[in-house]
């Protein structure tokens, strides 16, 4: 996976919290250009490493595929129940690890406390 496959991420998982209406902005970018004020960084298992280096003020949340993973769905939960105003995380999932990189989608917003 390169680019196309996390910027399609981002644009999906922009769309899936587009109806909570959290003001919360979700960009694609580089691993080794996180922006100093995003508060939330997905991106592959393979570049967490490179991610936290980057971004080390940013929650990470590493996935194996920007398109469908359970890590993201588990997020996804955390902001749906912070727009219903609860504020009970989903449970983790532990996830498996995949080979293959691409970029990170940079997510920003007042989400950094959950």
């Amino acid at each position: 996976a390169g680019m196309g496959s996390s910027a399609m991420g981002a644009t999906k998982f922009r769309n899936r919290i587009k109806p909570l209406n959290l003001g919360i902005t979700v960009t694609n970018t580089s691993v080794d250009n996180v922006p100093a004020d995003a508060d939330v960084v997905v991106c592959q298992y393979i570049l967490q490493d490179r991610a936290v280096k980057s971004a080390p003020q940013a929650r990470l949340v590493a996935i194996g595929n920007f398109l469908q993973d359970p890590n993201l769905d588990t997020f996804y939960a955390e902001l749906e129940g912070r727009a219903n105003g609860t504020s009970a995380s989903a449970p983790a999932v532990e996830p498996e690890v995949k080979e293959s990189e691409g970029s990170p989608a940079r997510i920003q917003g007042s989400i950094s406390r959950l």
